[in-house]
């Protein structure tokens, strides 16, 4: 797994990124703690990834601790071969 994540964003960064995706698996983008603003941020980051060519991106946020530890949230964390966070 390949883990990656950044305050600025560039397309460059994003694409170095994808280029770590593999077919078989999904890339991640993971914000598990923060407010609307950051969710926010963090989704528009998953939108870049897919706009860049990315073709398995899963968003996932959480601010509660038990969502972000229940078996649906970790599942696609453990499959994941690469994530943003």
């Amino acid at each position: 797994m390949h883990i990656y994540g950044d305050k600025e964003v560039s397309d460059d960064m994003l694409k170095h990124f994808i280029k770590s995706e593999t077919t078989t698996q999904p890339a991640i983008v993971v914000l598990s703690t923060g407010n609307e603003t950051k969710r926010a941020k963090n989704e528009e980051t998953a939108n870049k990834i897919k706009n860049l060519g990315a073709t398995n991106v899963t968003f996932l946020h959480s601010i509660n601790n038990n969502e972000a530890n229940s078996k649906s949230f970790t599942t696609a964390l453990r499959t994941a071969t690469v994530v943003w966070l």
